[in-house]
């Protein structure tokens, strides 16, 4: 009976130490839901793609893990605005947002830039003074409130394509002189359905086009998100401090 007793009371304290264990791990981890973007994020990529790479930097910095859960996008916020995930990333700041949700620091942001073939070389400075020049646009998309009002002032000549593949290849082949795109997504896409050759035939214009900061997300009244979005903050700053942000975004360009 003693010896029974003994073995129960070992199994229970195991146990115990096992489920305690579990609910440490799950609190050091950082629930992020989240959709396809790439190469910003993806579940198919390498460290869950650029964004994914730098949050789990971050945390870790803090001392915390990650876990990211893809959904479709809109789903994604609604698994953070019911609290179903501690967070949800990356979105851009907009008012409607800002009403439901706080914001963490900036991640990293999506840059618009123009590419250009170097057999035809592109330069400007400003919309009121844009070179005679035929750019290339994807149609569909706004590439900023600036941009689109000078288009539509006559100031830029654009020509509209259906996606953004075609845009280069109608670079390649000198049918425009400009094609305007999200830096990362156009270095990401080159590499995965260019040559090295053509690769090296297009060049990037280093004056942007438009820049916009992209967050994590923590519902309003979530208090775990919201302390989590501080301790990103923390890690962020860290991570620049370190040097590591900026050999991460070294990879991608």
């Amino acid at each position: 009976m003693y010896r029974f007793s003994k073995i129960s009371l070992c199994s229970a304290f195991i146990l115990l130490t096992l489920w305690t264990s579990s609910l440490w791990a799950q609190s050091q981890t950082v629930r992020i839901s989240t959709g396809e973007w790439g190469p910003f994020v993806s579940e198919s990529l390498n460290h869950y793609g650029i964004a994914p790479q730098i949050i789990t930097a971050a945390f870790n910095k803090v001392g915390l893990k990650t876990e990211y859960l893809f959904y479709p996008w809109t789903r994604a916020m609604k698994e953070a605005e019911d609290q179903r995930s501690d967070l949800t990333g990356i979105w851009f700041f907009n008012d409607e947002r800002s009403e439901r949700f706080d914001y963490s620091d900036n991640v990293l942001s999506s840059t618009n830039i123009f590419f250009y073939n170097k057999k035809n070389p592109f330069d400007w400075s400003d919309f009121e003074s844009f070179p005679r020049s035929k750019v290339g646009v994807t149609r569909g998309y706004s590439y900023s409130a600036q941009f689109d009002e000078a288009v539509e002032e006559g100031l830029v000549d654009v020509e509209k394509t259906e996606n953004d593949e075609l845009n280069f290849r109608k670079l390649l082949r000198g049918r425009i002189d400009a094609f305007v795109m999200a830096e990362l997504v156009g270095f990401d896409m080159l590499k995965q359905k260019f040559s090295a050759a053509d690769q090296e035939k297009i060049s990037t214009h280093p004056n942007k086009v438009s820049s916009a900061p992209l967050h994590l997300l923590s519902a309003k009244g979530n208090a775990k998100g919201k302390e989590l979005i501080g301790k990103f903050n923390k890690g962020m700053a860290l991570l620049k401090q370190s040097g590591e942000l900026d050999a991460i975004l070294a990879k991608y360009r």
